[in-house]
């Protein structure tokens, strides 16, 4: 089985405080998963493109950058 979801953020994490520059999921990140978020900002910045917070956001809720979720069954 594999799925993708580029639905965030979720579980509230938006509204979680976080300390500017901390690299940890939450207002920094607009709730977006920290690895994500992370991994949006290195590809942005080798593109040469918008780094911002909103930049991220909108890159994920299109689903251009995302995280996919595979399941194998060994049998």
């Amino acid at each position: 089985m594999l799925y993708t979801d580029a639905r965030y953020p979720k579980d509230q994490l938006q509204a979680v405080d976080t300390y500017p520059g901390s690299g940890l999921q939450g207002t920094e990140t607009n709730g977006i998963p920290a690895f994500i978020y992370n991994f949006a900002v290195d590809a942005l910045t080798g593109m040469s493109l918008g780094t911002s917070a909103r930049h991220v956001k909108d890159m994920v809720k299109s689903g251009a950058i995302g995280a996919a979720y595979i399941q194998v069954d060994v049998a």
